[in-house]
């Protein structure tokens, strides 16, 4: 899904959980897999790629994370519920200590058995190997549609109609919670010190818990 169009000179860099079904689904912008930042940074090289202009849509950290776990029923034997999910990464997130940016072929795995893009923070995903968030554009999932048109014409592409896909409840295995429902206060905080950085460079707030 993450994608390059060496005509228009475009890279997208899809961060897990963030439309990228929709978002890749017109022809100036097709791809496949997680690319990240660093991984163009080492395909292209450091002078290429300054040639290019980067851009991702993000979501909210507390949101997005859920959606992330309830999609990867793998994980489900190793958490059997969100809470346990989120003190996993929150007692292993010493992980994250130190890494400036992500490559695909190497991500921490909060002590689960495997990695996943999905549970990363998306600041990493678009940061070169200096730790500097290097897209030139981000748009919002909470305000999609409006900024996918704004990007399209930004780039000076035909403006189309965002598609719908990847519904998780047509997925096998896969949960439909509302997010918020999932949260207590103490789970809210641990997201919260795990996503900092997210939270911070994106503008986020923590959601309102009843």
């Amino acid at each position: 899904m993450s994608s390059i169009n060496k005509e228009l000179r475009t890279i997208f860099i899809h961060v897990p959980k963030v439309a990228g079904g929709s978002l890749s689904n017109f022809d100036w912008n097709r791809g496949n897999g997680h690319k990240t930042f660093t991984d163009f940074e080492a395909e292209l090289g450091n002078l290429e790629i300054e040639k290019y202009f980067v851009w991702a849509f993000v979501r909210n950290p507390w949101d997005r994370i859920v959606s992330a776990y309830e999609d990867c029923p793998e994980i489900f034997p190793h958490a059997p519920s969100f809470e346990s999910f989120i003190k996993q990464i929150y007692y292993n997130r010493h992980e994250l200590n130190g890494i400036r940016s992500l490559r695909f072929s190497s991500l921490p795995r909060f002590g689960f058995p495997f990695g996943r893009m999905h549970f990363q923070p998306m600041s990493l995903l678009l940061s070169d190997k200096f730790g500097t968030i290097r897209a030139d554009w981000v748009g919002k999932y909470e305000t999609l549609n409006g900024d996918f048109e704004r990007l399209q014409l930004k780039l000076g592409v035909k403006p189309e109609i965002l598609p719908h896909h990847n519904q998780r409840k047509k997925k096998k295995d896969r949960r439909t919670s509302f997010y918020i429902d999932l949260y207590t206060q103490e789970l809210s905080e641990m997201v919260g010190e795990i996503y900092a950085k997210d939270i911070q460079a994106f503008c986020y707030e923590p959601p309102r818990l009843n």
